[in-house]
């Protein structure tokens, strides 16, 4: 049976915090950028949309170790329901920005992209640490 290092389940098992910290990261620099090239209202949008990614990513997170934690079929519900909660406020919320034309729309969902970026350069760190064994 092949069993994973002792090394390579440290290195993942940090792999969360380091997407959360690249989310918390991009989303304060690339607000400024915005904030300096296009105002405070993309700004604040764009602000919107990283805490949207790292509310995201906490939330995915919570799920899947609840559910490796204990697989009981409460669990599982309790699960499910977080899941659908946090789509049914995703939704509403963007609902609401979108309809109501309160922030830009773009800006907000490229906040909301950093959650994809954060995983990339995690995909690139990974990818950089084995290389260099």
């Amino acid at each position: 049976m092949n069993e994973i290092p002792k090394a390579d389940i440290a290195l993942l098992a940090g792999a969360d915090r380091r997407i959360a910290n690249s989310i918390i990261f991009l989303t304060i620099i690339c607000s400024f950028l915005v904030f300096w090239s296009w105002g405070a209202h993309h700004a604040v949008g764009f602000l919107i949309g990283g805490s949207l990614a790292y509310l995201n990513l906490r939330w995915l997170i919570s799920v899947v170790d609840g559910l490796l934690r204990s697989p009981s079929a409460i669990t599982r519900r309790r699960a499910h329901f977080k899941l659908i909660l946090f789509l049914f406020l995703l939704t509403a919320l963007l609902c609401v920005i979108f309809w109501r034309a309160w922030l830009p729309v773009l800006s907000v969902l490229g906040g909301f992209s950093l959650l994809v970026v954060g995983v990339l350069a995690e995909c690139f760190y990974q990818l950089a640490i084995e290389l260099k064994r």
